[in-house]
C-alpha cells in the first residue's frame, strides 16, 4: 500500500518537473524571438534609409540582412531598455495629458521652424536626411527642455508623456544617425552598407559590357572588371562601376552572376 502511494505521489511530481522545465523555457524562447524581431525591424529600417538616400528601389523585405544591419544599434537599444530603469518606465506612460500633448506639438513645429531657418539663413545645400537627423536632434533637445521644465516646476501629470517623448526622439536620433552616418561605412561582412569591391563573371555580354566586366566561358575564365557591390539579395545586386562618383546604381539579375569574386578578401586571417 504504502508502495504505491510513493508511485503515485511520484507519477504526480515528474509531470509538475515537466511542467516548471517547459516554462522555464518559454519566456527565454518568447525574449529571443522578440529581441529578433526587433533587430529585423530596425535593420529593416536602416536599409531602407540607406538605399533610399542611393535612389534605388525598395528592398526585399524577407532578408536575414536585415536582422544583420539592425544588431549593433539594436541592441544598444535593447541593453539599456534592459538596464535602465528610467527606459522601462518611459516606454509605457503611466497617463497622458491633454496639455502635454500640445506643448509637444508645438515642439514638434519649433523644430521644423529651426530646420528651416538654418536651412535658410546658415547652411544650404544638406540633403533631406541631413536635415531628418537635425530635425529629430532638435526635437529631442526640446524635449529633454519639456521634461526639465515638469521635473522643476513639479507637473506630476506630464513627466510620463516628456519622459516617452525623450526616450522615442533619441531612439529615432539614433536609429537615423546610424543609418546616415555609420551604416554606409560598415564592412559588409559584419552587415554593413559600404561598397566592396568585387570581380563578376556574367552570362549575359551585353551585361558584362554595360559593367565593362568580361563574359566567362567554361573552359578558362579571364580576369573579371573590377565593380562596387553596394547591396545584394537572393535575386538581385547593385553594383556601379565607380565609388567616388555619382554613376547611377546598375541592377544586376542574380541569374545572370556565374561567379564573384571578393578582391578584398584574404585566404588567411589577419591578427592585426
Amino acid at each position: 500500500m504504502d508502495a504505491d502511494v510513493k508511485d503515485a505521489a511520484g507519477l504526480r511530481q515528474e509531470p509538475a518537473k515537466k511542467g516548471s522545465a517547459s516554462g522555464g523555457l518559454l519566456p527565454v524562447i518568447d525574449g529571443a524571438l522578440k529581441l529578433g524581431g526587433f533587430l529585423y525591424v530596425l535593420g529593416f529600417v536602416v536599409i531602407m534609409v540607406h538605399t533610399s538616400s542611393l535612389h534605388v528601389p525598395v528592398v526585399e523585405a524577407l532578408q536575414f540582412q536585415n536582422i544583420l544591419a539592425g544588431w549593433p544599434i539594436g541592441l544598444a537599444i535593447w541593453l539599456a531598455y534592459r538596464l535602465w530603469p528610467w527606459a522601462r518606465r518611459a516606454v509605457r506612460p503611466e497617463a497622458i495629458s491633454t496639455t502635454g500633448l500640445l506643448i509637444l506639438g508645438g515642439g514638434l513645429l519649433l523644430s521644423a521652424i529651426i530646420v528651416r531657418v538654418e536651412l535658410l539663413v546658415f547652411v544650404t545645400g544638406l540633403s533631406i536626411y541631413a536635415n531628418i537627423l537635425l530635425f529629430s536632434a532638435i526635437f529631442f533637445l526640446v524635449s529633454v527642455g519639456f521634461l526639465y521644465f515638469a521635473y522643476d516646476q513639479r507637473r506630476e501629470r506630464m513627466k510620463p508623456l516628456f519622459r516617452a517623448s525623450c526616450f522615442y526622439s533619441l531612439v529615432a536620433f539614433l536609429v537615423l544617425a546610424y543609418a546616415i552616418l555609420a551604416y554606409p561605412r560598415m564592412s559588409q561582412s559584419i552587415g554593413g552598407g559600404r561598397p566592396q569591391q568585387v570581380g563578376l563573371y556574367l552570362d549575359s555580354a551585353e551585361l558584362a559590357g554595360v559593367l565593362g566586366a568580361s563574359t566567362g566561358s567554361d573552359s578558362k575564365l579571364p580576369a573579371p572588371a573590377s565593380v562596387y557591390l553596394y547591396y545584394r539579395t537572393g535575386s538581385y545586386l547593385l553594383v556601379s562601376t565607380d565609388q567616388n562618383s555619382e554613376r547611377p546604381l546598375i541592377e544586376v539579375p542574380a541569374s545572370q552572376v556565374r561567379t564573384i569574386v571578393w578582391l578584398e578578401s584574404r585566404s588567411k586571417p589577419h591578427l592585426w
